[in-house]
């Protein structure tokens, strides 16, 4: 599983909240593209994604993730803090993101549940 998340102490909170269930190893990483050479070389079962990170927005990691058949595929969870619109919302839906969460009001047992249904 990639984490893409700049914020240092968002990464470990999300990291624990993932790792409740079983163990998972999680590469985290703060920008996006570094996230997006690690994803290309390993290719990962799940990405974690925040929408406001430096030098690309998630968006366009997403645009980026979706020029490639083998990682267009790859479930892809937004946690954010971002306000969303109803326009980035269906934006995201058409990038195929399997679920878009609000920092600050995670639901922390449907988050895990979700995530172990990606991951199988």
């Amino acid at each position: 599983m990639v984490l893409i998340e700049d914020n240092p102490m968002d990464a470990r909170l999300i990291s624990r909240i993932l790792q409740t269930s079983r163990p998972l190893v999680i590469k985290q990483v703060q920008v996006g593209r570094e996230a997006l050479k690690i994803i290309k070389a390993e290719e990962p079962h799940l990405i974690v994604l925040d929408l406001i990170i430096p030098d690309m927005s998630g968006f366009q990691i997403l645009e980026e993730l979706k020029k490639d058949e083998k990682l267009d595929s790859i479930p892809v969870i937004v946690i954010t803090a971002k306000d969303l619109s109803e326009a980035e919302r269906q934006l995201l839906i058409s990038n195929h993101v399997s679920s878009m969460w609000q920092k600050g009001k995670l639901d922390r047992e449907k988050l895990v549940a979700h995530v172990k249904s990606k991951l199988g």
